[in-house]
């Protein structure tokens, strides 16, 4: 049977949820064939595998990897990645799920009908902690309603115009990447400090609109579980600005282009995370942890890179050149 698209869900531990998740890509009114992969990243604490092995027997076009140990998202989410194949791909992870039961088919028929656009997305329902799921229609969205139906390409993107991102369960995308395996800038990423630059909705929608324009629709299409213990729910704002400054210096690692683009994007992210740092701060000692002495052989790598190709960066967009301001920002924090 040759499969068009293939969801890729990524589970650990959300027993109590996956069927929700499961029945609404079942639920799912389409005319072509998909597949769906189960990744399970070594749940141990409730009953996801049997009804993961459940859902398997009754259903061919589902399979399941199962892992020994927890590897972490971007581990489990890449074990299926490498398996897929089809011409189109998406995610939904175990604690989401879809309520538009033609989202797949207008994905599906939009990107069949242009082929020179890799990413069609959708509105989502942010539900939070103590909404009952069947309250979803009275939450908040993800994208902003400012942002109209219409086409947003990668020009649009590195020449800083505001684009429309919305969370992994509105997305499905032409597969132009993984068709060829992982790439290794992802690869390499595994158990390193660009780990996190690669987990999420963000960086899928940027490495693909290198490949082809996204088309946004502002139809609301399923719900995300916005969990208060999320991995990214739980940082504090300066970790938060960190990874961003630290996943857009890898994504130029991806493109290979724009560097005056991804650089200042880097930079301000880190300016931003030294402004919260000073409001989060108790002691010495915290700040140079964070800011590491500026001798050249301990220099953080994301100044760095920001250092290196800081002729490039917008000055007028960005602010005072690195090295000047980084030296402030030091200076600042340890008064």
């Amino acid at each position: 049977m040759e499969y068009s698209l293939t969801i890729i869900m990524s589970n650990y531990n959300q027993g109590d949820l996956i069927k929700r998740a499961l029945q609404s890509v079942l639920n799912q009114i389409v005319n072509f064939k998909y597949k769906i992969i189960i990744t399970d990243d070594c749940s141990r604490k409730d009953d996801s595998v049997s009804i993961i092995a459940d859902y398997v027997s009754k259903f061919d076009n589902i399979e399941a990897i199962y892992s020994q140990e927890n590897g972490g998202y971007l581990v489990n989410i890449l074990r299926a990645k490498k398996r897929t194949k089809t011409k189109y791909f998406c995610l939904l992870d175990a604690d989401d799920f879809w309520t538009d039961e033609r989202f797949l088919q207008k994905a599906f028929d939009f990107l069949e009908n242009n082929p020179d656009y890799a990413i069609y997305e959708s509105n989502v329902y942010v539900l939070p902690d103590g909404v009952k799921e069947d309250n979803y229609k009275n939450v908040k969205t993800y994208v902003s309603s400012k942002f109209k139906t219409g086409t947003y390409t990668k020009d649009m993107f590195v020449n800083n115009k505001n684009i429309p991102v919305t969370q992994t369960t509105g997305m499905v995308f032409r597969n132009t990447i993984f068709c060829n395996g992982i790439p290794k800038v992802m690869e390499d990423a595994v158990g390193t400090q660009a780990e996190r630059s690669f987990e999420g909705d963000y960086d899928r929608f940027v490495m693909h609109l290198k490949t082809g324009k996204a088309f946004y629709s502002s139809e609301i299409v399923g719900v995300y579980r916005l969990t208060k213990g999320g991995i990214w729910a739980r940082l504090s704002l300066s970790e938060k600005y960190l990874l961003n400054a630290r996943a857009f210096m890898d994504y130029y690692s991806f493109y290979r282009s724009d560097c005056g683009f991804f650089a200042g994007k880097a930079w301000w992210n880190l300016q931003r995370c030294f402004e919260e740092k000073k409001k989060e701060i108790k002691s010495l000692e915290q700040v140079d942890s964070l800011i590491p002495d500026m001798s050249a052989d301990k220099i953080n790598s994301i100044y760095a890179f920001c250092y290196k190709n800081r002729k490039k960066i917008n000055k007028r967009k960005y602010g005072l050149s690195v090295k000047q301001k980084l030296i402030a920002t030091i200076r600042d924090l340890r008064k």
